[in-house]
């Protein structure tokens, strides 16, 4: 008997034990599914009012206005959305349009030159060179008809089909005085070919522009007369004209408007040519004003009459653009990332830089330079070649321009020539009254010029270029935006995917327990019936 109250003892022992047991596992399973169900109630609701509102709503009528009221503010808050993200993208630049008064203005470039190629009093002295002129002059405008195409033509396009004389197109009168019909432009010229180079020949043989003997002026703060012209003159060699003038007053500012540079000078059209391929089309001169003299001689130009006094106001444009990485902006390069240049010692600009590029093709297969003032070349490197490119360089040079390789490494470095980020630009408004002969007796009134070049306010106009939106505006705008139209600030925002990742998943598992236990059933009942 006390065997088996023992053994009846021990197994309600085990009994208990086992009941305490399920009874600690049933109080620990509901409590982490307790935690569960508080884990998931933070991932299924939105802190947004209307949402709240709408859960909350006892009546039909209230859930049907406030999910009609979800419905369009949320249509809305899409579109502004879009419309934000979409100017970002599209629109990432902002310009700025400024008037800056200021008390001295940095005087520009004055570029001068005459329309005549030739003077015919040189022509007189020297009767042979008018061929040698005539010749000059198209194998310059070919020479550099052919370096421009290199340095800003199409080199993407199929290689264009050049003439096999680029001098077919010159007046046949002036081709009898030039050359025999049966010279080809590959041929030995006249003059390019001696040891006379471009530059000397101009220097003596071109019309002359005769300062008067009022000379030049320029106002600081009070005019200042200068000796000679020369003073602020160099006489360059241009591949469009033969020889023309800069103007150069700096390091003097103008301070008083519309008053500065004045210039007084006689174009002596009597010693214009005659010769029907040599005599310019008009008398007078072409002037341009640009921020530096360079290779590309840009700028803006007019076309100045002799006889008339010309009153030539300026406004100077700043424009100061950023580097954008981005497709739609035009790109530009900051001063300090210039690309460096080898053949030229001039100010960057897209199409120095450009003319850098065409003239190291140049240089490397023809080892030549297009002729151009020498003081345009970096030191020395006109010496490590055979100087100015002439006649017998010009069907190499075309053949550049046939040369798929050539023309892709060409490509490849005009690349990189973009606009410099910062820049002045000039504009000119001319105003002009006739000499008037009593006012200078004794002076060539039919040939005389006088030129007042003055900025007519102290005043530039700067055009600046700055993102329109950083990403954290773009950011705080979306944030706006969630704010007025659904009443959502950015955690909502964040929240929003983890919120409808978790009522998807949970669809899925009440998904799948139900076609679970609907599989359970169906095996259930199909065992019962066997």
């Amino acid at each position: 008997m006390n065997i088996l109250r023992k053994k009846e003892a021990e197994a309600n022992e085990a009994e208990a034990k086992e009941a305490e047991a399920k009874e600690a596992e049933t109080q620990e399973t509901e409590a982490e599914k307790k935690k569960k169900k508080e884990t998931d109630e933070t991932l299924r609701t939105l802190d947004i009012y209307g949402v709240k509102s709408f859960m909350e709503a006892k009546s039909r009528s209230a859930r049907i206005f406030w999910l009609v009221l979800l419905i369009l503010c949320t249509a809305a808050f899409i579109q502004q959305l879009y419309k934000t993200i979409s100017n970002y993208i599209n629109s990432p630049i902002v310009s700025t349009y400024t008037i800056t008064t200021v008390p001295a203005m940095d005087f520009p470039i004055v570029y001068i030159c005459p329309t005549a190629f030739i003077s015919s009093l040189y022509l007189n002295k020297t009767p042979s060179a008018e061929k040698d002129a005539i010749s000059l002059k198209e194998e310059m405008g070919v020479l550099w008809d052919y370096t421009d195409f290199l340095a800003t033509g199409n080199l993407t396009a199929p290689s264009p089909k050049l003439p096999d004389d680029p001098l077919a197109h010159v007046d046949p009168s002036a081709l009898k005085t030039m050359r025999p019909k049966t010279r080809r432009y590959n041929q030995t010229g006249p003059l390019l070919e001696n040891d006379q180079n471009a530059e000397e020949f101009f220097k003596k043989a071109t019309v002359e522009l005769e300062w008067h003997n009022r000379q030049c002026e320029f106002r600081e703060f009070m005019f200042e007369q200068f000796p000679t012209c020369r003073n602020i003159t160099k006489e360059v060699l241009d591949p469009d004209y033969g020889k023309c003038y800069v103007v150069d007053v700096n390091p003097r500012q103008q301070y008083v408007q519309s008053q500065a540079l004045v210039l007084y000078f006689n174009v002596q059209s009597r010693w214009y040519p005659k010769s029907p391929a040599l005599t310019p089309l008009f008398n007078g001169v072409r002037l341009s004003i640009m921020r530096n003299y360079s290779v590309d001689r840009s700028g803006e130009s007019i076309i100045l009459a002799p006889g008339s006094y010309y009153r030539i106001d300026l406004s100077a444009q700043h424009q100061v653009f950023d580097s954008f990485q981005h497709p739609y902006p035009q790109k530009c390069v900051k001063s300090k990332a210039y690309p460096k240049f080898e053949i030229y010692n001039a100010s960057y600009t897209q199409k120095s830089c450009q003319y850098d590029c065409a003239a190291r093709a140049i240089k490397k297969a023809c080892n030549c330079l297009p002729p151009i003032d020498s003081r345009v070349y970096m030191d020395g490197v006109l010496n490590t070649t055979d100087g100015f490119c002439k006649v017998k360089h010009i069907e190499c040079i075309r053949s550049l321009s046939q040369s798929d390789s050539i023309r892709k490494d060409l490509q490849s470095c005009r690349d990189q020539c973009v606009r410099p980020c910062e820049d002045w630009r000039y504009a000119m408004r001319s105003t002009a009254l006739d000499l008037y002969q009593y006012g200078l007796p004794g002076a060539p009134i039919q040939d005389l010029m006088i030129l007042l070049v003055s900025f007519s306010q102290m005043e530039y106009t700067e055009f600046k270029q700055d993102s329109s939106k950083t990403p954290d505006q773009m950011i705080a705008d979306i944030g706006g935006e969630a704010g007025l139209w659904i009443g959502a600030g950015m955690l909502t925002l964040i929240q929003m995917p983890l919120f409808f990742a978790t009522m998807c998943g949970g669809c899925c598992k009440k998904n799948a327990k139900k076609l679970k236990a609907k599989r359970k059933g169906d095996g259930e009942s199909g065992n019962a019936k066997e």
